[in-house]
C-alpha cells in the first residue's frame, strides 16, 4: 500500500471508528482477567446482594476501563495527529484529562468513599480540561433547527466553556453512576448509549475525535460486557461508571451531538428525579435500594414502600423478573431510543435540516 495513502484513509470516519473500537476491544479483553486477579488477590471483592447466596465479586473492574480507553485513544488518535488528519493533540489530552479526572474520584469514592458534595465539586473540575483547551467552536446541533454556534456570541461562549461543559460532565458521570447496580448494567447500557452516538456522529459527518471517542467506548464497553454480564465476574464499580458518563458527555460535547445524548440517557433520569425527590422527603432508600427482595424462584421484587425508588423497582413492582432478564428489559429501553436517535438523525440529514 502506499504510504502517502494513509492520511486518506484514516480521514475516513468510518474506518477510524473501526480501528477504535478494535483497538478497545482487544485492549479490554486482555486487560479485564489481570484486572479481575489482581482486584481478588488484594481483597477488593464486594458481596452480589441480587443473588441468594450473595457471591463474592471481583470489584473496581472499571480500571480495565480506564486503561483499555486510554490505550486506544493513545493509539488511535496517535496516529491521526502523526498523518495530519488531526492538527494536534490538544483533543486528546483534555479528553483523557477528564476520563483520569473522573475515573480518580471514582476510585476514591470506591476505596473510601467520599460524600456526595465532595464527589459533584470533583466531577465538576473533572470539565475544567475542556475548558481551558477548548478543543472545538462550541456547537450544539439541534433536530429540525441546524446548528447552533456559540463562537460568534463570545459570553455564551465562554459560559458554555466554564460553566455548561463542566456541569454537563458532573451530569452525565453521576447518571451513570446511580444507574448502576446489576450484573451487565452499566457496561451494557454504556455500550449501547456509545454505539448509537458514534453512529449519529457518523451520520452528522461530526468531528472525527468525537466520532473516535465514542467508538473506543463502545469497544472498550462491550469487552468489559464480557467480565461484568450475567453473572458478573468483577463490578465495574464508580470508577467505571463516573469514567463511562465522562467518556459520553466529552464524545457529546466534541460532536456538538449534546441533545442526542441527553435523549439517549433519559432513563437515568428517573434516577437523579427520584434522588432530588426522595431526599426533599428526607426519605433515605440507599438502604433498600441495595437489597431488593429475592424470591424464592429466582425473581426479584422491591422492598415495601420502595416500589418507585429506582426505575428497576419500578419495573419489578409491575412484573416480577430476575436479575439478567431485568437488565435486558432496561438495555431494550435504550436501544429503543437509540434506534429512536438515530432514525431522527438520518430524516434530519435527508431533508437538510443540519
Amino acid at each position: 500500500m502506499n504510504f502517502y495513502a494513509i492520511p486518506d484513509l484514516l480521514s475516513n470516519d468510518m474506518l477510524v471508528a473501526l480501528m477504535s473500537i478494535l483497538v478497545a476491544l482487544l485492549a479490554s479483553v486482555y486487560i479485564m482477567p489481570e484486572v479481575i486477579k489482581r482486584m481478588r488477590q488484594a481483597g477488593f471483592v464486594g458481596r452480589d446482594v441480587n443473588k441468594p447466596d450473595h457471591p463474592k465479586v471481583a470489584e473496581m473492574g472499571g480500571v480495565g476501563l480506564v486503561l483499555s480507553v486510554t490505550v486506544a485513544l493513545t493509539l488511535v488518535g496517535g496516529a491521526l495527529v502523526f498523518f495530519n488528519v488531526l492538527e494536534d493533540a490538544t483533543g486528546i489530552y483534555s479528553a483523557l484529562a477528564v476520563v483520569f479526572i473522573a475515573s480518580y474520584i471514582g476510585l476514591f469514592d470506591d476505596i473510601a468513599v467520599i460524600s456526595r458534595k465532595n464527589k459533584a465539586i470533583g466531577l465538576l473540575l473533572a470539565g475544567l480540561p475542556l475548558a481551558v483547551a477548548r478543543p472545538g467552536y462550541a456547537l450544539i446541533v439541534v433536530p429540525f433547527y441546524g446548528d447552533i454556534s456559540l463562537w460568534h456570541y463570545y459570553p455564551l461562549y465562554i459560559t458554555f466553556w466554564v460553566i455548561v461543559v463542566p456541569l454537563g460532565v458532573l451530569a452525565a458521570a453521576n447518571a451513570f453512576n446511580m444507574a448502576a447496580g446489576y450484573n451487565g448494567m452499566e457496561s451494557g447500557q454504556t455500550a449501547i448509549i456509545s454505539a448509537f452516538l458514534m453512529l449519529i456522529s457518523i451520520v452528522y459527518d461530526c468531528d472525527v475525535l468525537g466520532t473516535m471517542i465514542f467508538a473506543v467506548t463502545f469497544g472498550a464497553s462491550i469487552g468489559i460486557y464480557k467480565y461484568n454480564r450475567y453473572p458478573s465476574k468483577t463490578f465495574v464499580g464508580d470508577i467505571g461508571t463516573l469514567c463511562m458518563g465522562a467518556l459520553i458527555a466529552v464524545g457529546a460535547i466534541y460532536t456538538g451531538l449534546e441533545f442526542y445524548a441527553v435523549l439517549l440517557i433519559i432513563p437515568m433520569f428517573y434516577e437523579g428525579i427520584a434522588t432530588a425527590y426522595y431526599s426533599y422527603k428526607k426519605i433515605e432508600r440507599r438502604g433498600a435500594c441495595m437489597h431488593p427482595v429475592i424470591n424464592d424462584d429466582g425473581t426479584l421484587q422491591p422492598p415495601k414502600g420502595a416500589e418507585r425508588f429506582t426505575l428497576a423497582f419500578f419495573l419489578l413492582s409491575k412484573r416480577r423478573m430476575d436479575e439478567k432478564n431485568l437488565v435486558y428489559t432496561i438495555q431494550a429501553i435504550y436501544v429503543v431510543l437509540g434506534v429512536i436517535a438515530l432514525s431522527l438523525s438520518v430524516i434530519c440529514v435527508l431533508v437538510g435540516w443540519v
